[in-house]
């Protein structure tokens, strides 16, 4: 004889043949699954506790007992207990897996053979620095991009690159002539203007063959400008006076022709820096206007912005300047400028005259500007008048061709009236 609990919470009692069989209870005539004979009774113990304690039968935790009773009475496999090895879900990771690493693989492969590929890498020259045909290059290919990085200049193209230190300046360009010396550049016409530029802009359908004046702009109040030393006490004595040459006498030479101030209705009063510039073909043009002080090398770097904007060979550049009789010292802080700004006025000591040297656009190679520039302070009769302007300077300096030398009306002071 077999006596458990059933379903219903009744004790029945069934014949040791009828173990493992449906049965019906004798009380109210539900049919319940008969334990195998021999069973452990700690799922009917379990039963028994439980509903003692919570006079229910149908909890969850009872109702999985009683599956697992059901399973045993028929031989099924038990169900897998919580926590188990869900076999299914083991093959599923497996697969996944598998088409990551496939996915992967591939991946590397395609970015493996863009790498190794000469013809997929831009400005690749081959091994250590060579053309293809295998002659050497100027610059081996470690250095890295050179000129120019941002915008990048195509070296076919032509027309007029311009920036200002500190950023932020407004650019106007006209055909020569075309804004008198008594107009004010901020409101000339549109039918005077060639195009308007930000400072960091090119200038790439102006006519091969002309000549352009570049009006560089930047507001008097600039937060840049207030931060360099003595520019607060020449601002209020401007203010005071009304004197351009305040402004002219305090920035470093930089080839401009000239410098004014100039404003518009409820607007901020502006520097105005005048530069002159002929666009040639298949050339491009740089104007970089300097906003800076005269200050010695290793304290101009501070006024500087931070960023790389010029890529040339070092070694190349260090021995240009070593040849121009720089020191070793200075041309470190040089470097540095040139690859800030890509223009560096030098003064040399024993002259107090400046050399303006500078980096091509589109190849990073070095030069020195024709001429010799004198800053207003040392007695010159004008800003950035080079030192072949005088017969006794022409002597001086055999290497200042005619190109160099500026006419009468070009020494001469260019201002607003």
């Amino acid at each position: 004889m077999i006596e458990f609990k059933a379903e219903c919470g009744h004790t029945v009692r069934v014949k040791d043949e009828d173990s493992g069989k449906v049965v019906r209870c004798s009380y109210c005539g539900r049919e319940t699954q008969a334990p195998e004979k021999g069973a452990g009774t700690s799922d009917l113990e379990y039963l028994f506790s439980e509903v003692e304690k919570t006079g229910a039968y149908d909890t969850p935790s009872d109702q999985k007992r009683l599956k697992r009773m059901r399973g045993k009475s028929k031989g099924a496999p038990l169900p897998k207990s919580d926590g188990g090895l869900d076999p299914f879900s083991v093959v599923l990771k497996i697969c996944y897996l598998c088409a990551v690493v496939v996915v992967l693989i591939w991946v590397g492969k395609t970015v493996y053979r863009q790498v190794t590929t000469p013809e997929t890498v831009p400005g690749r020259r081959g091994v250590a620095g060579k053309q293809p045909g295998g002659s050497s290059s100027g610059t081996p290919a470690s250095a890295g991009k050179v000129g120019l990085l941002q915008p990048r200049l195509s070296p076919g193209g032509s027309g007029i690159y311009v920036n200002s230190v500190p950023g932020g300046a407004e650019v106007f360009v006209t055909v020569k002539g075309a804004v008198r010396k008594s107009e004010s550049v901020l409101r000339c016409r549109a039918d005077q203007l060639a195009c308007t530029l930000r400072s960091g802009e090119i200038a790439d359908r102006l006519s091969p063959g002309n000549e352009y004046d570049i009006y560089v702009a930047l507001r008097i109040n600039d937060p840049n400008l207030m931060k360099l030393p003595g520019y607060a006490e020449r601002r209020r004595a401007h203010e005071v006076s009304g004197n351009d040459n305040l402004f002219e006498d305090y920035f470093l030479p930089d080839g401009a022709v000239g410098v004014m101030t100039d404003t518009l209705p409820n607007a901020p009063m502006k520097i105005v820096r005048k530069y002159e510039c002929r666009v040639f073909e298949r050339t491009w043009s740089p104007v970089i206007a300097l906003f800076l002080p005269d200050l010695p090398l290793a304290d101009l770097l501070r006024y500087l912005p931070v960023q790389k904007t010029f890529g040339f060979n070092e070694d190349e550049v260090g021995a240009e300047l070593e040849f121009h009789g720089i020191g070793s010292t200075d041309r470190k802080y040089m470097i540095d400028i040139l690859r800030r700004i890509g223009i560096a006025p030098y003064r040399d000591e024993d002259t107090g005259l400046y050399r303006i040297f500078a980096i091509s656009l589109t190849d990073g190679s070095i030069y020195c500007r024709p001429g010799r520039f004198r800053h207003q302070t040392d007695g010159a009769p004008g800003l950035n008048v080079p030192l072949a302007s005088s017969p006794r300077a022409a002597k001086a300096d055999p290497n200042a061709g005619a190109d160099a030398a500026p006419s009468s009306s070009e020494s001469m002071r260019w201002k607003q009236r």
